[in-house]
């Protein structure tokens, strides 16, 4: 299975070179980045997606660092007012957190 083949910091890389990719043109300045990287096979389905792949809230953290003049919103697995408060105290340059299907 290539994702579980594939390092964190690899990971982390193909995210980034996409990021500055679509940004390059500086017509895209917005980025809502999912914490979890989605399997796209035949053995896991949309349940398995959200649950499966681990949540890596220290990648979208760290583009926020390293790219300060994009608007980097967090996505994945927060469902509450209180998660949403915890992920924009531990990193200032994160532009917004999205709250998932559990809020509700």
């Amino acid at each position: 299975n290539e994702y579980l083949s594939r390092g964190e910091e690899e990971e982390y890389q193909k995210l980034k070179q996409f990021v500055e990719i679509v940004a390059s043109g500086g017509v895209v300045t917005d980025f809502q980045i999912h914490a979890r990287i989605a399997v796209l096979n035949k053995n896991y389905s949309p349940s398995d997606n959200r649950k499966v792949p681990p949540l890596r809230y220290h990648h979208v953290r760290r583009l926020a660092r390293e790219f300060p003049e994009l608007n980097i919103s967090l996505n994945g697995g927060v469902e509450t007012l209180a998660g949403v408060k915890r992920e924009l105290d531990e990193c200032e340059e994160l532009d917004g957190v999205m709250v998932g299907r559990g809020f509700v």
